[in-house]
């Protein structure tokens, strides 16, 4: 292999990096209240989901799921973020049943206002 394929295969490399960024950053979280579910996409590419049961004034987080293609952007922490900011907005508290989930509770403060 020569020095020039070995550079036109770390710019092929970059490419696809720059281009996985600009999806990850043109993302957006819709909720989608009557499915119980907020979802991450991009255009038309939906990237993730977070699925939820209400009851009582309690969010019991059941599930989240982020394409391979996108994982490491922290888009499972972004759809989490949406659902605890909704939370707080409607004054209901949440129960983590999904393991990520759980994690992300366990590590820090910040949630300790909504979690049950």
């Amino acid at each position: 292999m020569t020095y020039r394929n070995i550079g036109f295969l770390f710019f092929q490399y970059l490419d696809y990096r720059l281009q996985r960024m600009v999806i990850i950053l043109e993302k957006r979280v819709i909720h989608l209240e009557d499915e119980n579910k907020f979802i991450i996409k991009n255009e038309d590419v939906n990237m993730g989901y977070l699925g939820y049961e209400l009851e009582d004034k309690v969010i019991y987080i059941n599930t989240t799921y982020v394409d391979p293609k996108f994982r490491n952007g922290f888009l499972g922490k972004k759809l989490v973020d949406e659902c605890v900011e909704y939370a707080r907005k409607n004054n209901l508290k949440i129960v983590p049943r999904c393991s990520f989930v759980v994690r992300l509770f366990e590590k820090g403060k910040r949630y300790n206002d909504i979690k049950k």
